[in-house]
Order: C-alpha cells, then sequence, then structure tokens
C-alpha cells in the first residue's frame, strides 16, 4: 500500500512540475477573452463608422441645400443628396430646414422674412443658413448583456447661404 502512495504521490509531483500541456491550459483560459475583445471591436468600428457616414450625409446635404435659394427650399434634393453619400446606412432621416440670424447675435433666428424689410436692427446684416438634420438607428451584429440593442446615431450641419 505503501509503494502505491509513494508511486502515486511522485506521478502528482512530477505532472505538477511538468510544464506539458501548460500552453494549452493557457489558450483554453484566454479563447474566450480574446473572442469577446475581437467581437466587441468589430461592434465598436461598425457604430464608429455609422457615426462617420451620418456625419458625412448632414454635410452633404447641407452642401447641396446651400448652394442658392432655390436648392435651400429643395427639401428633396437635400435629402436624395444625403442619403445618396450614405448608401451604406441602411435607415438614414433627413430633416432639413432654414432659418435665418442677425449678425450681432448669430445663435439667435428670427423668422426669415418674406419682403424686403428686414427684421435685424439698420446696422446688422441678416444671414441665411440651412441645417440638416440626420439621423440612423444603429443595431450591432453581436448582442451583449447589459448593453441596448440600438442605439440612436444623430449629426447636425449647418451652413450658411447667399440669397
Amino acid at each position: 500500500m505503501r509503494s502505491f502512495a509513494r508511486e502515486l504521490d511522485a506521478r502528482l509531483e512530477f505532472l505538477l512540475s511538468s510544464e506539458e500541456g501548460q500552453s494549452i491550459f493557457e489558450l483554453a483560459v484566454m479563447a474566450p477573452l480574446l473572442l469577446l475583445l475581437m467581437a466587441g471591436a468589430v461592434v465598436l468600428g461598425g457604430f464608429i463608422y455609422d457615426g462617420i457616414e451620418v456625419g458625412n450625409a448632414a454635410r452633404a446635404g447641407v452642401q447641396y441645400g446651400a448652394q442658392n435659394l432655390l436648392t435651400a427650399g429643395d427639401s428633396a434634393g437635400i435629402a436624395s443628396a444625403a442619403k445618396t453619400d450614405a448608401s451604406q446606412v441602411a435607415n438614414l432621416t433627413v430633416s432639413p430646414s432654414t432659418y435665418c440670424a442677425c449678425d450681432s447675435s448669430k445663435t439667435t433666428a428670427v423668422a426669415c422674412p418674406t419682403t424686403n424689410v428686414s427684421p435685424c436692427a439698420s446696422t446688422d446684416h441678416l444671414d441665411y443658413f440651412v441645417q440638416v438634420i440626420a439621423s440612423s438607428t444603429f443595431t450591432p451584429l453581436i448582442r451583449f448583456p447589459k448593453l441596448p440593442s440600438s442605439i440612436t446615431i444623430s449629426r447636425t450641419a449647418i451652413q450658411q447661404y447667399t440669397q
């Protein structure tokens, strides 16, 4: 009996001190973590790509609209320019609008006049702007627990145009 216990003890000591199979064990432990990191990188890359595409679409729409007074009011043309630029974004929504502002306070919108009477002070100049808000819903290929199943990406572009 004692020889069996000693032989078992010797074998266990050899297995514990041996490095055979250690790399397979390390790979088995690390593989799920590495796969999770790769999946996260793929999802993050897709989100960043969609964000860039939505921003580019808003800029393309506002560039089309800021050409002149006619294109500034062409909502269908602005939406078409934006959607053409972001053709790989599946559910792109484009909301164009125009507004006016006085030179002294460009952040405060005023009603765009329909006549030659300016709503600004006599020393101010009236500026015309086109604003395009592009938005899309990003749905990741891989869902992670505790994270939302979709994220709304929205970008705004504003450009001044001359009348």
